[in-house]
């Protein structure tokens, strides 16, 4: 069973450890769909981040009474981020939008598809993309078909 968390954490007497999940990684970096099919969208490479260790001496650790004020006692933390680095996109070559109504990986062309290819540089992407922005106040749904804001448009 796959780690739905994407960060591994470790203790022990010495070191505190949070590094990010291979797993979760791995998953990221696919080029191929849930079912295991290959992408036919632009898709993102990514870097894993480096592991945070803590001295476990340097821990802190509260009464759970005071848990109750945790917003005061974050204050004077400092703030770590485990995020994937954005390492670009990886080769896409593939086939761009011919028009709004395109499937790729048997759906019709939707906002999310339509946003990867158009972050990848293809400029009438970003041309559909920007009348979706224009007609919804920048407020769509990801998950809708493009058609379905802006109807059938060829390229």
């Amino acid at each position: 069973m796959l780690n739905p968390a994407p960060l591994d954490i470790s203790f022990n007497k010495e070191t505190f450890i949070i590094k990010y999940n291979n797993e979760q990684f791995e998953l990221s970096n696919s080029t191929q769909t849930y079912k295991g099919g290959m992408l036919e969208i632009p898709s993102k490479k990514y870097i894993k981040p480096k592991a945070i260790e803590f001295d476990s001496k340097e821990l802190i650790f509260y009464p759970r009474i005071q848990l109750a004020d945790l917003k005061e006692l974050k204050k004077s933390d400092k703030e770590y981020n485990l995020q994937l680095i954005d390492g670009g996109y990886n080769e896409f070559k593939g086939v761009f939008p011919q028009n709004t109504k395109q499937v790729y990986n048997t759906r019709q062309l939707e906002i999310y598809q339509l946003e990867a290819f158009a972050e990848y540089g293809d400029k009438k992407s970003q041309e559909w993309l920007g009348l979706i922005k224009q007609k919804t106040n920048n407020k769509y749904n990801r998950w809708t078909k493009v058609s379905d804001y802006i109807g059938f448009i060829e390229r």
